[in-house]
Formats: structure tokens, sequence, C-alpha cells
């Protein structure tokens, strides 16, 4: 992960740090909103965010799943669904 990384992060807390204080870290986190990264020797390894932008981001993936299977959809009715034998032979397997 590239030191890049540290600006979309509002706060670093150590692991030893936060073994210690993920209470705080969590309340902090909750009634502020912001994004805390947990670090190993320095480098992040975990967030802490608000719950509101996990579910966002999820939102999003089920939007862009829900685009790929129209799209599968629509290739399916167009062209017809491939047998598993076509679909072996496109795996390689």
């Amino acid at each position: 992960m590239g030191e890049y990384m540290t600006a979309y992060f509002d706060k670093e807390v150590s692991i030893t740090d936060a073994r210690g204080n993920i209470g705080g870290i969590t309340d902090e986190v909750f009634y502020s909103g912001i994004k805390v990264a947990i670090t190993k020797n320095g480098t992040p390894v975990a967030v802490v965010v608000p719950i509101d932008l996990v579910e966002a981001l999820q939102a999003i993936e089920d939007s862009i799943d829900l685009e790929d299977a129209k799209k599968a959809i629509k290739r399916i009715q167009k062209r017809g669904a491939d047998n598993w034998d076509q679909v072996k032979k496109k795996m390689g397997l």
C-alpha cells in the first residue's frame, strides 16, 4: 500500500494503541464521521469507518452488480446461453 493512501484517513492509530482504546476510536468514528486507520509498524492494515460509508459502498456495488446482470441477460437473449462444454472451453478447463 502506497503512502498516498494515508490521504484517505482522517487519523492513524497504532494497533497497540487501538487495543486499549477501541471503544474511544469507535465512538469518535460514530460521532464525528472520521475514518481511522489502524497501523502495524506504521503501515495501515485496517480502517474503522462510519457504518453509513460501508452501506453507501455496498449500495454502489449492488448497483454495479445489477447493471452487469442486466447486460448478461441482454447478451443471453441476443445470442443464447453457452452450454457447459463451451463454458469449460472458454475457461481453459
